[in-house]
Parts: C-alpha cells; structure tokens; sequence
C-alpha cells in the first residue's frame, strides 16, 4: 500500500510536493481507513482509502499524476527496454526557471509491504540516472530504517550497499547502466531484496488517464479476459448500473487481417507484422421493441460515457480483487455527477476495499465536496504560486481548518481554500476575437 509519493523538479511542479495517503487526526468517517495494524513512531499507522486532487485547469493535478506515472515506467521499463545511450522517456524539469531546467527530477515512494515499509527514490535526467536510494524498516515497535543501496554519480565504486542487501553487488555495479535504475537491473537478476517493490510497481500500481481513447482500456479488459484474468462478461453486467437497457454483454477476441500496405509500410520502418493480428470486440445486447430477441450493438456503436464507465469498472474489479493501488486522471470524464458519486462510494467501501486497495483522483467534480461522503484529509487542492509552480496542500492542513458541518463545496467554489481558476471573461475574449476576425477579412 502506498503510503507517501514526492516529486520535485518535474514539468510545473518546481520545489518537492508531497501527496500522502497517512490519515490525520480527523475522526469523520472512519470507514474510510485502512488500518495497517502498523505502528510508527507509537502511533498506529492509518492510511487512506482514497484522495481527490482539485484545482483548475493547467494547476498541475495531471502533472502530479503523470509523476507517478513517469516513475512506474522508469522502474519498469529501464532494465529492458532501453540500451546505453538512450534517452529516458518522460523526464521534463521544471522550465520557468533556469536553474532548474539542467537539474534532474526527483520522485520517492514510500510504501508497506508485508511486514516492513520500504522507501525508494531517484533523481533523473532524461539522460542519466545521477541519484537513486532505497531503505527498509521492519513493522515492529522502535525497528530503524537501514539502508539497503545508495547510489549517487556516475562512478560505480562510489554505490552504498547496506548489510541487508542480498545478490552479486559486483555484478550490479559494473551492469547498471547510466540510464537504467539500479532497482530495474537487480530485479531483472531476481534480486530477492527488490523484488517485492519492483512486483508492487510491476503488480500493484496502476496509471489511468481517462482522456484517453476508452478504446485503449476495452481492449486491454478484453485481451485479460481472453487469458482468463478478468471476466468481461460480469464487467459488462456492471454496465447495467449506468445503463439499465443493456440485458446481455459478449466479449471476445477475434482475429483481424492486417492490410498489405499496412505491412508494407511497417516492414519500411523495421518492424515485421503478421498477417492477422488479434482484435477485440465488445457487443451489448438490448432487447427489441416488442420481442424478446436481442439487438446487438457493438461498444463502439455506444455512447463515450458508456465505453468509459466500461473501462473504469474494468480497472474497478481489478483493484478490489488485487488491492491496487490506482491513479485516476480526470475520473469524471463522459460520465454523469451521480454515477461519479457511486464511483467514489464505492472507493471507499471498506468491504470491497478490504485488500487494501487506493485511489488517488484528479477531478473537477465539486459535487464530491460532501462532508458526509469525504474526509477533510482526502482532499487535496492545486494551485500554481505567483511564478507559475505548483503546489498541493490537504485541505485539513488549511488554516483554519474547515468545519465538519461546512458546506465545502460551496465554499471551495467561493475560494475560501484556493485551488480555483482565476477566470477573465470569456464574453468580452469571444467578442474581441470576432472584431479580430471581421477587420482582418475587410
């Protein structure tokens, strides 16, 4: 379970911005804790089911997002698919000052697994990795944190090992390369220390940008569904909640040819595609007017908010039933204020969640400012300061803190806790853009 992200130095966010899943003293629903049976410094460690991200557009909460995103495909991907020399994906300093354009981003996780928290972070570049360190401590009363690797620069000799660290440290330092994190490497050896980070990263972790194509979503349910790893028929069932028309879901993954010239054109750039390739394939089926025969309309045949609850309720299974921890951009996209509500209900059930699963929001919905359905500390709110960084705050570290009775989403829309738009007017901005237009064209 996660229980702290930071980033720093990474596209608006400029100094460390910390996101953490630690409840607060609040007493207000508890059911939406998770508790760990852990205690930290003599106090039970309680994490959060869930956080909602609020802010206006271009404030960053896709960016805080992206971070975590960014850092699973650093971990992920490294060891495997990258060579010496090449450069690393998403890396982008903050760039609206010119000290921090040429300094590497940071991002650091801290996480429970099992019986012992681990923290893990790293500094890079988009073309080295110039810092990464990883520490352990045990989940019992007083346990220290040790160090398991530090490694810093580019001179291998120079790499800290802890006493705790299990495998061939030689072999680590002369394979690692500049631009492939230590962790990425030792977990491809079957590293027994990193392991159960890099499988809670490869299993545990999961990125969602709902403005994506749905398309891309069904397709990864389907193709799961396919190799026995989810059911899209029972999925499909909970369609039913958004849409009480659909009567029957089929799903399948059928073959589809490629074209020649689609071949050809791979073949051109260094990539060989077979001639058929699998596809998959969603129809809903709703009964027709006076019969009990079934229509079937294919999901691209529905509507986005449909494909899209499709998708959300795909990832939803998993997540309870592995208990994930998820990142959700812009949730509400396509999909109705009270079916987001029941979205986020159900991210706080206590008996669906009862894994341990997490979920962290980005989201415009001010309808989910409810003091009866959300804590004051699940709710977090982005802004950029005056010289355009982000920054992000609980609202239970507002001061003075809200009331439980207060009607927070009226008085978050008043601005009385910042993380709004600060909006021109867009009447007059029109209006200039038609003279604009009409003097220009005579």
């Amino acid at each position: 379970m996660l229980i702290e992200f930071i980033v720093g130095n990474y596209r608006s966010i400029k100094t460390e911005q910390r996101l953490s899943m630690v409840a607060s003293r609040d007493k207000s629903l508890q059911d939406h804790l998770i508790r760990t049976g852990v205690r930290v410094g003599g106090s039970p460690l309680n994490l959060l089911r869930s956080v909602l991200l609020y802010g206006p557009n271009a404030s960053g909460k896709s960016n805080v997002c992206a971070a975590i995103n960014a850092m699973w495909q650093m971990v992920i991907n490294s060891a495997t698919k990258m060579n010496e020399g090449d450069e690393i994906p998403l890396m982008d300093a903050y760039r609206l000052d010119s000290r921090s354009v040429n300094e590497p981003s940071m991002f650091e996780v801290t996480v429970l697994l099992s019986n012992e928290i681990i923290r893990y972070g790293c500094q890079i570049t988009p073309s080295v990795v110039t810092e990464e360190w990883m520490y352990s401590r045990k989940t019992v009363a007083k346990a220290p944190e040790v160090l398991l690797f530090h490694r810093v620069g580019g001179d291998p000799n120079q790499w800290k090992f802890g006493a705790s660290f299990r495998g061939n440290k030689e072999t680590l330092r002369q394979s690692t390369r500049s631009n492939c994190l230590l962790l990425s490497k030792a977990a491809q050896e079957n590293n027994n220390t990193v392991l159960p980070l890099y499988n809670w990263f490869r299993n545990q972790l999961e990125y969602i940008d709902m403005a994506d194509s749905p398309k891309r979503h069904i397709d990864r349910a389907i193709v799961r569904s396919a190799r026995g790893e989810i059911d899209c028929v029972s999925i499909g069932g909970i369609v039913q909640v958004a849409d009480s028309t659909v009567f029957d879901v089929q799903a399948k993954v059928e073959e589809m040819e490629v074209p020649s010239d689609v071949r050809e054109f791979m073949k051109i750039k260094g990539r060989e595609l077979p001639d058929r390739i699998p596809a998959s394939k969603v129809t809903f089926g709703r009964k027709a007017e006076g019969t009990d025969d079934l229509a079937r309309f294919d999901m691209s045949e529905e509507s986005n908010g449909t494909q899209r609850f499709f998708a959300i309720a795909s990832w939803l299974v998993e997540a309870f039933r592995e208990g994930k921890t998820v990142v959700i951009d812009e949730l509400e996209s396509s999909l109705h204020t009270i079916l987001t509500q029941q979205i986020m209900d159900v991210f706080n059930d206590p008996e669906l969640g009862a894994k341990g699963s997490q979920f962290i929001v980005a989201t415009h919905d001010t309808n989910l400012l409810d003091v009866e359905k959300i804590r004051r500390d699940q709710i977090y709110l982005v802004e950029k300061d005056p010289t355009g960084a982000t920054e992000i705050y609980s609202l239970w570290d507002f001061q003075p803190k809200p009331r439980v009775d207060a009607s927070l989403e009226s008085r978050y829309l008043a601005g009385r806790f910042g993380g709004v738009p600060i909006l021109g007017n867009l009447k007059l901005a029109i209006a200039e853009a038609l003279i604009s237009h009409s003097e220009a064209n005579g």
